[in-house]
């Protein structure tokens, strides 16, 4: 390599150095002398390579040649010569890169001195500028001397380039002077390189480029662990020169000691930077900055950091066993599993420093420490214990600081309601008596003192995400009712409730306020809708994508055009699948039986076979080029942690009947789920139901050869519902339930039922009798969603033509079975659904859950886990239990609303009458929402009952007699309370 660099620096200097003679320059067309920009530019080129690296340096070269060109160009109308100028550039660039990479490359892998490297290049360069010339002079011996156009049309057919012709037949004629200037400029060019390739090997960060290029090639020729585990490996006192060192893992790594590690190969681990490389080497730093560094997994046990700064590094993971952290600023320091055994921490600045449950903090030495770091505003430190006389006992330091990281924190952000809280947190308590909840202290918090802390010991092991979720759902409830209606609650309750009560107060009046710092923000709410909106084509031509990415319930953000290739090995297989699969003997919930049916163990291992090869074939698909950029907005906009519903949005019989579930984006997704929408779709307008429980019709239709018994008791068994049973009814029995007035939550059918085949329809089996399509119930379905009908269940065959007939009629959501479905698996989908659908996850990880909980059945059933499938409106949200439970409380509020005007406008109640109406409204307000309350819901009976009585007192001429006759009744039958 140094003779190659020699070389091409040689030839660079001869074409420069012809540029600059006489007879370069006297040409006619030549209006510009060219070889002033290429001097200019060459001198660009080499101040910022020395003063800002090799890169910057050729940007500067780059930058001035252009614009010098342009300009010159501009002015003179020419640019003759510019061409052999770009050449001259192009050859200093490269003999500039080569001699650096040479130097540093032997200087990192040999012992040869540098003084020998450059005697060979300098060979080179004379043999290089010695060769050009004796060509040149053999042309002009065998031409006219004073012809030299001559000279350089031979050379131009020689090398074809005319200017760099005319450059090298100048330089032959300049005689001394012209064979001086190329060498002094090759010269540069070599000694440029060399400088180069000496302060790569230096960690000099300008010289990055140039190292990571000498540092590859060099540790070709060492020791490698490219994709080794190197956790807790000791590589201490070694020789780490030529060492490529990128490892997958080197958590804890041990460096102490380390030789030349900075010429070895660490590709993007923290040994890139190099004040970490020489901190995990020497294990020493005093005063030194490390704020923000990613430093995850350090080994940096018995080190001295006195005095160092960490804000907002990430040292999770990290060996800090008995390093000395004295005076340390540990401020946003991530600092889980990091192991501080033994460690000295004592004047430590800790401000929301981000140790966690896994957190070793044994044997820590402490004295005291700071909670917060010194501003010009706020110049306290917040010394840890307060009293500068006092010291933290052995072990008192840890016992002091793991409550802030192992307790359960109920943190009130302002408007602090003492009974709410005590209410609430005794409810949490009755509720979660395996979590041994108990109060640990409680505390005013905020600049202001407006804030309120309740710190509590739990359980190890229990939710405290869950627990905290619960409580402030319970207590944001409780202060929306209004105070002489919450003393009444409270009146209820016993002791211990009163004295927690006691208890808030007495905190919040308390003079002394620890002053706590800015809470981390909340986890934003609510999750992502995704549409794959797939358009015309087929599997001959490709699909047209479009991928549209928004907030629930909002309109989308994000919108790309995509595409599908054609393929038409998916049809193939999915037929190869779905006729392994129809062999499968199995008493599936279809009326028509296939003959082909027949229980054999190669055929549920031909289905599975089958179904690898469709599953293979549909993410080759998906991962195709043309859907890259589909697949790339994906990564980008959604976060692993979101809530996804990903809606297939298509007409094509086929693509619903994909399993998209399997596309493997969904392993990196674990919260989406995929369902099936039309391209068709809109919104119906509901009316609001009088009801305050989720309303159930359940039909189970002709049970012959299954069993629906299971479905039927899951069903009655829900809590805060009510479910109608339908068993094998008539056509008549059904239309008039599905048109009842106060209007439906869910159907739900358990049965027999069929598709046909291109997916457009399908019917249910009523009976033994009776078989109906969807168009014939139509009437009555549309009636149904009118009211309030916001999902269907077909725990059933083959439910696809079912579903796309409904989507006809606007329904907000369906969850069907897209193939022939075993009872067994109807049944344990059916149960798992319902429990996490009404314990509060959402539709979409409610059937995810219970889709995938399926897998266990897959030995005796194969493919049970792809047979649920949601389908969605698109312009519909997606329903919760609580939300359905909770639907008819805006009706509550209007109606209540009517009575509290009837009653503040009547003539002939005394004000102490009125008071006493009033009051008993709020308690039906109450009633309304706490519905599962048994002590709540008695006071609400009591309060009808009392104005009801007041009614009767009043004259029948009295205004108010029949606005309470109109209104009682709707919100007796509303609350449950008639």
């Amino acid at each position: 390599m140094s003779v190659i660099s020699g070389v091409v620096a040689g030839v660079a200097g001869l074409v420069a150095a012809g540029m600059f003679q006489h007879d370069f320059i006297i040409f006619p067309d030549y209006k510009i002398i060219s070889g002033l920009i290429v001097l200019v530019a060459l001198a660009v080129f080499i101040f910022f390579t020395i003063q800002r690296g090799f890169l910057f340096g050729l940007v500067a070269l780059s930058s001035v040649l252009g614009t010098l060109s342009a300009v010159l160009g501009t002015l003179f109308r020419t640019l003759p010569g510019v061409g052999a100028g770009a050449f001259v550039m192009a050859l200093a660039v490269i003999a500039t890169l080569a001699v650096a990479v040479a130097v540093g490359v032997v200087l990192a892998v040999t012992k040869v001195k540098i003084w020998i490297m450059a005697l060979v290049e300098s060979l080179a360069v004379a043999v290089a500028i010695g060769l050009v010339l004796k060509v040149v002079a053999n042309l002009s011996l065998n031409l006219s001397l004073t012809a030299p156009e001559n000279v350089v049309n031979q050379l131009w057919k020689l090398i074809g380039a005319e200017n760099i012709s005319r450059a090298l037949v100048a330089l032959g004629k300049a005689g001394n002077f012209g064979l001086f200037l190329a060498i002094l400029f090759a010269i540069i060019f070599v000694f440029l390189g060399g400088y180069t390739g000496w302060y790569s090997l230096s960690s000099d960060e300008k010289f990055a480029f140039t190292r990571g290029l000498i540092i590859a090639l060099a540790a070709r020729s060492g020791t490698t662990f490219e994709g080794s585990n190197l956790t807790e490996a000791n590589f201490t006192g070694a020789t780490l020169k030529n060492t490529d060192l990128r490892a997958e893992r080197i958590t804890r790594t041990d460096w102490s000691g380390g030789k030349e590690i900075s010429l070895a190969r660490v590709g993007k681990s923290y040994l890139q930077n190099a004040n970490i490389r020489e901190l995990v080497i020497t294990k020493k730093s005093i005063n030194q900055n490390f704020d923000g560094y990613q430093m995850r997994g350090v080994n940096l046990s018995g080190a001295k950091l006195v005095d160092a700064s960490f804000i907002e590094a990430d040292l999770s993971e990290a060996n800090l066993i008995y390093a000395d952290l004295s005076r340390a600023r540990l401020v946003r320091t991530l600092l889980n599993q990091t192991n501080f055994t033994g460690a000295t921490i004592t004047g430590a600045f800790i401000e929301d420093w981000g140790i966690t449950s896994e957190t070793i903090l044994d044997e820590v030495k402490c004295d005291y420490i700071y909670m917060h770091l010194p501003t010009k505003e706020d110049p306290d430190p917040c010394r840890k214990p307060d009293n500068r006389e006092e010291v933290f006992a052995e072990g008192d330091f840890a016992d002091f600081i793991y409550p802030l990281s192992k307790t359960l924190d109920l943190y009130h952000d302002g408007g602090v309601d003492p009974r709410a809280i005590a209410i609430a947190f005794h409810q949490l308590v009755e509720n979660h008596p395996e979590a041994e909840i108990e109060i640990v202290s409680m505390e005013r918090r905020g600049l202001e003192g407006d804030k309120f802390l309740i710190k509590t010991k739990t359980a190890p092991g229990v939710d405290r995400s869950q627990l905290s979720a619960e409580y402030f759902s319970d207590y944001k409830r409780l202060k929306e009712i209004p105070s002489e209606n919450l003393l009444r609650i409270l009146a209820q309750k016993d002791r211990q409730i009163r004295m927690l009560t006691n208890m808030v107060n007495t905190t919040l009046n308390r003079a002394e306020v620890e002053v706590n710092h800015p809470q981390a923000e909340p986890l934003r709410r609510g999750g992502k809708r995704v549409a794959l909106i797939i358009g015309d084509g087929d599997f001959d031509r490709g699909f047209s994508v479009i991928l549209q990415i928004g907030e629930d319930g909002a309109l989308p953000s994000t919108g790309i055009p995509g595409r599908l290739d054609p393929n038409l090995q998916i049809p193939q297989e999915y037929q190869r699948w779905q006729s392994s699969y129809a062999k499968l003997g199995t008493h599936f919930r279809a009326m028509k039986r296939r003959e082909t049916q027949v229980k054999n163990v190669s055929i549920g291992e031909d289905c599975r076979t089958a179904a690898l090869r469709l599953e293979q074939s549909l993410n080759s698909w998906m991962n195709s080029e043309t859907f890259h950029p589909i697949q790339m907005t994906l990564s980008e906009e959604l976060m692993r942690t979101d809530e996804v519903r990903i809606i297939v949005q298509t007409e094509d019989n086929l693509l619903r009947r994909l399993p998209w579930h399997l596309w493997d984006w969904f392993e990196r997704y674990r919260k989406a789920e995929v369902a099936l929408g039309t391209s068709s779709y809109r919104r119906v307008e509901r009316s609001t139901p009088l009801r305050n429980q989720v309303r159930i019709l359940a039909v189970l239709g002709d049970s012959r050869g299954i069993n629906t018994e299971t479905d039927r008791q899951l069903l009655k068994s829900l809590p805060d519902t009510e479910t109608v049973l339908l068993v094998e009814p008539s056509r008549t029995q059904l239309d008039k339930h599905l048109r009842d007035e106060l209007g439906w939550d869910i159907l739900c059918f358990a049965g027999h039922s069929e598709s046909q085949p291109d997916g457009e329809s399908g019917w249910i089996y009523l009976n033994d009798e009776e078989s109906l399509t969807i168009e014939q119930l139509k009437n009555a379905l549309s009636t149904s969603i009118e009211r309030g009908l916001k999902m269907a269940i077909f725990n059933s065959c083959d439910g696809l033509g079912l579903a796309r007939r409904l989507a006809l009629m606007h329904i907000p959501q369906m969850i069907v079975m897209r193939e022939p479905v075993p009872d067994r698996v109807a049944q344990e989908f059916l149960q798992n659904f319902l429990t996490a659908f009404s314990g509060g996850k959402s539709l979409y990880a409610s059937a995810r859950e219970a889709r995938e909980m399926l897998q266990t059945l897959e030995d005796e059933f194969p493919c049970a886990t792809w047979l649920p499938v949601v389908c969605q409106n698109p312009s519909e949200v997606s329903w919760t239990w609580q939300e359905m439970r909770e639907i008819g409380q805006l009706k509550v509020q209007e109606v209540l609303k009517e009575l509290q005007g009837a009653i503040a406008a009547d003539v002939y109640l005394t004000p102490e009458d009125k008071a006493e109406a009033l009051e008993q409204v709020q308690v039906l307000v109450i009633a309304a929402q706490n519905p599962t309350e048994k002590e709540v819901q008695r006071l609400g009976k009591t309060a009808i009952r009392y104005l009801r009585g007041m009614v009767d007192e009043l004259p029948n001429t009295a205004r108010l007699v029949g606005e309470f006759n109109r209104l009682l009744p709707k919100i007796a039958q509303l609350l449950g309370l008639g």
